[in-house]
Parts: C-alpha cells; structure tokens; sequence
C-alpha cells in the first residue's frame, strides 16, 4: 500500500514531510514487509524507502 500512495504522490512529490510522517507512522513490521518490496520497485523510490525504513 505504500508503493501505490508513493506512486500515486510521484517522485516529485514526495518530500521530506511525506518520508517523516511514514517513518513515523509505520509500524517496525510495516517497514519490514516494506524494504522486501524494494526490488519491485522504481529506482526513483527506493532511496525514498530506504530513507523511510532506515
């Protein structure tokens, strides 16, 4: 679900407020099932998941 809001807001926008309020609303185990989903995503959104899962 992540993937497809990401996708629905675009890479230009996703900002750092977005990537602040998913690091901190998602759960440890969201995060997880979400940095498994990193391969399928586009390359313009694996940074922004890895910033948010870090």
């Amino acid at each position: 679900m992540v993937i497809q809001a990401l996708h629905h807001l675009g890479q230009d926008g996703v900002d750092e407020q977005v990537i602040k309020k998913l690091r901190n609303t998602l759960s440890d185990a969201d995060k997880e099932d979400l940095k498994k989903d990193i391969k399928t995503a586009p390359e313009w959104m694996r940074q922004v998941i890895v910033e948010i899962t870090g």
